[in-house]
């Protein structure tokens, strides 16, 4: 059978990065301490781009607030489970 017209899109790139259900970056943003332009760009845009998603990748651990551009927010927790 030709490809093409009827050819699967499920070899494209997924919409949202798989890590983003494990991510402190979605509990962050669910809490309202981060802007939707953070999950918007990263998460479910380019992701490749996501120093977090390359550290995760990598098992290199990283704090909890460093943001996917690699800064850290200091008025987050370096570690969401702290009390």
């Amino acid at each position: 059978m030709r490809k093409g017209l009827f050819e699967s899109k499920s070899k494209s790139k997924p919409r949202r990065c798989k890590w983003y259900d494990l991510c402190p970056m979605k509990y962050f943003y669910e809490q309202g301490k981060i802007d939707k332009s953070w999950i918007e760009q990263y998460c479910f845009g380019d992701y490749t781009h996501c120093v977090r998603k390359r550290l995760e990748e990598r098992h290199i651990p990283h704090p909890d607030n460093m943001m996917p551009d690699g800064s850290i927010n200091k008025d987050l927790p370096s570690c969401i489970f702290e009390k």
